[in-house]
């Protein structure tokens, strides 16, 4: 990869949050408001056309008012690239061709950021790049090493984030992970504390698959990781083939972020600066099929020692 600074950069960052306790988010005010990203969906697709009096949420099973409900106005997008040994031929011309597509459905409001793992991770586009960068910097990647994809991903979640608003992230990978510094339940953590919603994409993958957070403690199956960071965050989990689909898989995965819903309530009734709340969203509809994160870190501010006189 013809990025070196780059590389260096990220794979620093990645050993550093390695090496020392996850950051944790803390209240600003006496007031908190709580934001989720709700995907809504029939057999038929995305329902359009709700309102807040459609919803019903419950912070740690005490049901709250929601007091606002928009649609998402700009898509923060981030790509996290398998750019490993594994990615050799024609897999990695794929993926460039689905992601320069998938960049050029974007918006002038929008943002990107494209991350690249292989045995090290890999800031492919600097923020504010233009698609024409975002072109010649994928087109510079080479194919080569192992997969570090826990560390790609913890990468991915912080470049995405170039602003306060909802985060859409999408991984592909081919479903291995053999050289990474952090551990699922550390990368698990993380993007439970960040507004990101995880959508990864499993290119031709045979394994079997697994849900919930205990079986991925207990088995080093990427897949599991992968199911559960879709879960928690509201995202899904698609498989696609090494062929000219998974840029139509792409396509649908921003296409669906765009009839996203965004929800905000002020906790009323239950405790603050008291670790994590799980949140249930249910919408008052028959055949409704609603997707969102699965709660929200409440953390206490942290006090400043006083000045000695």
């Amino acid at each position: 990869m013809k990025h070196p600074c780059a590389l260096a950069v990220m794979t620093l960052a990645v050993a550093s949050a390695a090496a020392q306790p996850q950051s944790q988010p803390t209240f600003r005010s006496g007031t908190e408001l709580v934001r989720l990203d709700v995907l809504v969906t029939s057999n038929k697709g995305p329902i359009a056309g709700l309102t807040a009096t459609d919803f019903e949420v419950k912070d740690a099973g005490v049901v709250q008012k929601v007091q606002a409900i928009s649609s998402v106005a700009a898509v923060q997008l981030g790509v996290v690239l398998d750019v490993s040994g594994s990615m050799t031929g024609q897999r990695l011309a794929i993926a460039r061709t689905a992601t320069v597509d998938l960049l050029g459905m974007l918006t002038a409001a929008d943002r990107f950021a494209v991350v690249a793992s292989s045995d090290q991770v890999a800031r492919v586009t600097p923020r504010g790049a233009s698609l024409a960068d975002a072109k010649g910097a994928l087109a510079a990647i080479r194919p080569g090493g192992a997969t570090a994809l826990v560390d790609g991903i913890y990468g991915g979640i912080i470049e995405a984030v170039q602003s306060p608003d909802p985060t859409l992230l999408l991984v592909m990978t081919d479903g291995r992970n053999n050289a990474s510094w952090l551990t699922g339940t550390s990368l698990v953590d993380t993007a439970r504390r960040h507004e990101t919603v995880i959508y990864p994409v499993a290119v031709d993958v045979s394994d079997s698959w697994t849900k919930g957070v205990s079986e991925m403690r207990r088995t080093s199956d990427t897949l599991a990781l992968l199911n559960v960071l879709a879960e928690e965050t509201g995202g899904r989990t698609l498989r696609a083939e090494w062929n000219r689909g998974l840029g139509d898989v792409f396509a649908e995965i921003l296409r669906e972020y765009r009839q996203r819903y965004i929800l905000t309530f002020t906790p009323e009734g239950v405790g603050r600066g008291d670790g994590w709340h799980a949140v249930k969203v249910r919408v008052k509809r028959r055949g409704a099929n609603v997707r969102a994160r699965s709660g929200y870190w409440s953390d206490t501010v942290t006090a400043q020692p006083a000045e000695r006189r």
